[in-house]
């Protein structure tokens, strides 16, 4: 299993300061030794797996929408009848 060289931490904190403005060099996470500094091409594959995970996941929830069960014929039926429990204390 391969192993990660950042943090999911890291890595959410560049993808936020891109979203903020910032420069793909400006937005490189702070590590403890500078030789390990993420580069522009590494930054740049971790917006681009972001915005695939992203639209993976839209299309998969579209797709349950439209499966062909009772939920996605009658979808505000299902509202009405079904309720939803609350977990124990």
């Amino acid at each position: 299993m391969p192993q990660a060289r950042y943090s999911l931490p890291a890595r959410q904190e560049a993808i936020g300061s891109l979203a903020d403005g910032q420069s793909i060099q400006q937005s490189a996470p702070e590590c403890r030794d500078p030789e390990r500094a993420a580069d522009a091409a590494t930054i740049r594959r971790w917006v681009v797996r972001r915005i695939e995970s992203l639209t993976v996941g839209a299309a998969l929830a579209w797709n349950l929408f439209l499966a062909p069960t009772l939920l996605a014929w009658d979808f505000w039926a299902a509202l009405r009848i079904l309720t939803l429990e609350q977990a124990p204390p």
